[in-house]
């Protein structure tokens, strides 16, 4: 039990690492990596119930799973991705969670799992994916709608790829709508 307490105090550093994209455009007290994970959950089980043929137990164990290397590798920004390169990220994200996880089945399940988010092949990675894409947009139309300016970049690139899933369109479409309006007044 000992190795399970120390896991679960690991991951709860989450709740107070910020997510920093958004420090870095000036929203000072911002979600935490935790409050992200938990809307994302949230949005991979309702695509989850939307889209056919997907095994929602996988999908959610993904969502929840994703961002766990982080209460030690820390949220790293796109901006410092860019410079030290994705691999480079990926590599020492697979050594948290050496050191993160003791072994054994379930946890090398849910090492597995978050490998499988990371490649993004199959359908339920592609759908934990996007769900974490959506949270991100929801997040940054609430922070609009709060005042907060210039996050263009939140909206642009591949951060908006549906994979083809109509639900996905439909509420990249919505939230579109709805950010218009406020950018309108």
């Amino acid at each position: 039990m000992r190795e399970v307490v120390d896991f679960l105090l690991a991951a709860g550093a989450l709740k107070n690492l910020p997510r920093t994209g958004w420090r870095l455009v000036g929203v000072k007290d911002c979600e935490s990596v935790a409050d992200h994970s938990f809307r994302v959950v949230l949005v991979a089980l309702l695509l989850g119930e939307l889209v056919e043929g997907v095994d929602r137990d996988k999908l959610l164990r993904m969502a929840v799973v994703h961002e766990l290397p982080e209460c030690i590798v820390t949220d790293l920004p796109p901006k410092a991705i860019q410079v030290i390169g994705r691999n480079i990220k990926q590599r020492a994200e697979r050594e948290a969670w050496a050191r993160l996880l003791p072994s054994g089945q379930q946890l090398d399940e849910w090492r597995a799992l978050w490998e499988e988010f990371e490649a993004g092949r199959t359908q339920e990675a592609k759908l934990a994916r996007v769900a974490d894409k959506l949270e991100m947009l929801l997040q940054a139309y609430e922070y609009e709608r709060a005042g907060f300016r210039d996050l263009d970049e939140f909206w642009k690139g591949d951060s908006l790829e549906d994979y083809g899933l109509e639900p996905v369109r439909a509420i990249i479409a919505e939230l579109g709508r709805r950010r218009a309006a406020l950018k309108a007044r």
